[in-house]
């Protein structure tokens, strides 16, 4: 019994300090966006008229904080309004690092560290983790239901970089195995392109 008392104690602790990185990694992205968002009055034009939130991003306070802080992304219907990083170095660096720099299991939503963000790639790849709390991309999942299909407020996605304010037209959305054929970011011509998006 004292075994087992003293293994449902450290399985306790464990899940506890778990939950506790859960929270903090919330909790500092929460108040990113109170502190380095504003919100803006919608424009009264027929293109946006499906997307809901206007914002301004404070990216000089931001790449005071980091300055791989390259954008924000925001998208209808979920949970995804985040700051995304841009490594210098490689794709694991925010894997398991928040914005600010510091280490927690939630990580940083990212691009890849190929991509150019100022003028974008043919393919520009973000990663972060579907967490089991909805936080990062762990909402998406809901993509694939058809309550978020049928509403097009949600297919817009909302990049904001230092250099400009883009929106994004959700066309395709599915569920892939483990694969590297998404990787590429240039093609050659654009047959090549073409046929990379029929894949």
């Amino acid at each position: 019994t004292i075994l087992f008392a003293a293994m449902f104690l450290y399985s306790a602790m464990q899940l506890y300090g778990i939950w506790q990185e859960y929270r903090e990694g919330e909790t500092l992205y929460h108040n990113a966006q109170e502190e380095f968002l504003q919100q803006t009055e919608e424009p009264n034009t027929p293109q946006l008229a499906d997307a809901r939130l206007q914002f301004a991003v404070d990216f000089e306070s931001l790449q005071a904080v980091n300055t791989d802080v390259i954008g924000w992304i925001y998208i209808e219907d979920t949970v995804v309004n985040y700051p995304v990083l841009h490594s210098k170095k490689n794709n694991d660096e925010y894997l398991y690092t928040t914005y600010d720099g510091k280490q927690n299991n939630s990580g940083s939503i990212f691009a890849d560290y190929r991509n150019n963000i100022k003028s974008f790639d043919k393919n520009t790849i973000l990663y972060a983790h579907g967490r089991y709390d909805m936080t990062m991309f762990g909402s998406l999942k809901d993509a694939l239901k058809s309550g978020w299909v049928n509403d097009s407020t949600n297919h817009m996605v909302r990049l904001s970089t230092e250099y400009e304010n883009t929106m994004w037209q959700v066309f395709s959305v599915y569920h892939i195995p483990t694969t590297t054929d998404y990787l590429r970011i240039s093609f050659n011509d654009k047959a090549e392109y073409g046929a990379f998006l029929n894949t």
